[in-house]
């Protein structure tokens, strides 16, 4: 979708959409970040987008702000993309337009949504989406519960070191590949922000995805214990 004047008006619609939901109601960094992106490239000021715009306009970085010595827009980014596929997996599932930040850059795409089979051989798009939240939500469900467990255990001299795996987009609809990621993304992030844990960075981690090998096999190359 081209951000064209009918087309902008249906996209600034949407972005009140999204940014009056529960999911972003609640984090006002990430409200500015998102609106921030959206209304340059509707403005035709794409060119602008870059780290380090974000990092003084969003984040109140200096005018100075080096993005090597501060990842703060890259980890912000990252839980945005997060964000935008937890709102579009529930209730802005039925929205019109779906605004996305593509991996590895800032620059929003804006498109409609596809229309949901109607021969019964597949899942709708909405079914598949609840399908891979359900999934994410047992797997941090999973992993919190080993926090937990772990904190009630006696405290050990070294962090544990654990990793997680790509999820596994089990929709056969490779447009629903990015939500799996950003899943994965958030997982991660959150897992590293525990004291005592040494999780593995998201570029080891991702190194496994789309490779068929064991778990033992996998464990050895991150350099952590299976456990049972």
């Amino acid at each position: 979708m081209q951000p064209g004047d009918q087309n902008g008006e249906a996209v600034r619609s949407q972005l009140d959409r999204v940014l009056s939901s529960a999911e972003f109601a609640r984090s006002e960094r990430l409200s500015r970040f998102l609106r921030l992106v959206v209304e340059r490239h509707l403005d035709g000021k794409g060119e602008e987008i870059k780290e380090s715009l974000i990092g003084v306009e969003v984040f109140g970085r200096r005018p100075d702000y080096d993005p090597k010595r501060d990842s703060i827009v890259r980890t912000e980014a990252s839980r945005l993309r997060a964000r935008l596929i937890e709102y579009y997996a529930g209730g802005g599932k039925a929205d019109p337009v779906i605004i996305e930040l593509p991996k590895g850059g800032y620059m929003p795409v804006f498109r409609q949504p596809e229309a949901a089979p109607t021969n019964g051989t597949n899942a709708p798009r909405g079914s598949s989406s609840r399908s891979l939240w359900i999934a994410a939500a047992l797997a941090a469900l999973l992993a919190s519960s080993t926090v937990i467990g772990w904190q009630w255990a006696k405290r050990r001299n070294s962090p544990i070191a654990i990793a997680v795996l790509p999820l596994d987009n089990l929709s056969h609809d490779p447009d629903n590949e990015y939500f799996a990621d950003g899943l994965t993304d958030e997982l991660i992030r959150n897992l590293s922000i525990i004291d005592g844990l040494a999780v593995r960075s998201q570029t080891s981690s991702f190194a496994f995805k789309g490779k068929s090998r064991h778990l033992q096999e996998a464990a050895q190359l991150l350099r952590v214990r299976l456990r049972p």
